[in-house]
């Protein structure tokens, strides 16, 4: 399987052309490269549950090695967005034990360290390392980024630091792990920088506090939101359960806050059903787009896509981010394959915001499939 997309016939073709595309085969005889293709495109726009069964499709073919490893991969990711977990690692371990590659190590580690298994994913990264021919420097880079930001979620800054500066300048993520060297000195320096303080410094710092009861309610929920950012969940869950108490009497905006960054915590869990209750919830207590498009992304999540623009139109009738509510209920018609009802929302989206890039892209592609 190589670049070429054969009968699909451009690589950057966006997920809705090349899916319009597809239907004009039979699954039966199409070739292995557009299948892969248009799971991939069905992943994309969200119809996890087809796109699984085209990678089942696929792994039922004669392929080489190196092809059935991206398409365990692939499988993998799709597995578990259904949060599948156990099933997304097994495809993973398959396609390591192919041993044609160190890219499904990396995903495994990266799997491993999603689930909050940094110690795992480290000893993945070691394994990697071994197999990774000395004259790959992307590979190279890429194995360092992962150890480094394990490093950060066990709070080994210092080892995180010394990564990402022999990396800086090499790597295709320099202007991001610039920002993350800032925040680490910062953190190992015990400074704050009021609103622009980044995840690393507000849990390394609050970590060092003599006294965590003492924080405010603002302190607590930027506490519980950093160590989101940096994949300690189970430890952001509880801050948030805390907040939540304290919160019982106090204005229900505050605590719909709270509740939309659980929500998001469980979205990172791929714990779809609990987000969407977290949002529903906040809901109640605070009307507004933000929750409203949370909601919905929750259960696109599901594949609940008609549902997911009932609740988008609802927040049409109130004032908010109007442009981004638009363009999630284009890409939820999207996914449903509705083009034309899709194309008419990024337009109005595009009239409000001219310079909104995601949906001039999303338009672009949806313009695409419908010539």
């Amino acid at each position: 399987m190589t670049n070429s997309y054969n009968t699909l016939e451009d690589a950057s073709w966006g997920p809705a052309k090349t899916i319009a595309s597809f239907f004009k085969q039979s699954e039966a005889i199409a070739s292995v490269t557009d299948l892969f293709a248009y799971a991939e495109a069905l992943h994309e726009v969200g119809r996890l549950r087809k796109a699984l069964e085209i990678t089942d499709l696929l792994t039922g073919r004669a392929l080489s090695k190196a092809s059935l490893c991206l398409v365990l991969i692939l499988k993998s990711h799709i597995l578990r967005e259904l949060a599948q977990p156990i099933e997304s690692e097994r495809e993973l371990r398959t396609a390591c034990d192919l041993d044609v590659s160190v890219y499904p190590y990396i995903r495994l580690a990266e799997f491993q360290r999603e689930r909050q298994r940094f110690s795992d994913s480290l000893e993945t990264l070691s394994i990697a390392e071994n197999k990774c021919s000395n004259n790959d420097e992307d590979t190279a880079c890429a194995i360092s980024y992962t150890r480094a930001v394990n490093f950060i979620s066990l709070s080994r800054l210092d080892d995180a630091k010394t990564l990402l500066e022999q990396i800086l300048h090499t790597s295709s993520r320099s202007d991001q792990i610039r920002e993350i060297l800032i925040d680490i000195n910062n953190a190992l320096s015990g400074q704050l920088q009021g609103l622009e303080s980044g995840p690393i410094s507000i849990v390394q710092i609050h970590n060092s506090s003599q006294n965590k009861l003492s924080l405010s309610n603002r302190q607590s929920y930027c506490y519980a939101d950093a160590l989101h950012q940096i994949n300690r969940f189970d430890e952001a869950l509880e801050e948030c359960a805390r907040l939540k108490e304290k919160l019982i009497n106090k204005i229900s905006g505050v605590n719909a806050h709270v509740l939309v960054l659980e929500g998001r915590i469980w979205t990172s869990l791929r714990q779809y059903k609990l987000a969407e209750d977290a949002f529903r919830k906040a809901l109640i207590l605070d009307d507004s787009t933000v929750s409203y498009v949370y909601l919905a992304g929750a259960l696109a999540r599901q594949e609940c896509f008609a549902e997911a623009i009932q609740v988008l139109e609802k927040a049409l009738l109130i004032n908010g981010d109007t442009d981004e509510v638009l363009l999630n209920i284009a890409l939820n018609r999207r996914a449903m394959g509705q083009l034309l009802e899709a194309k008419v929302s990024l337009e109005l989206a595009l009239l409000l915001t001219p310079d909104y890039t995601e949906a001039k892209e999303v338009l672009n592609d949806i313009s695409a499939a419908l010539e």
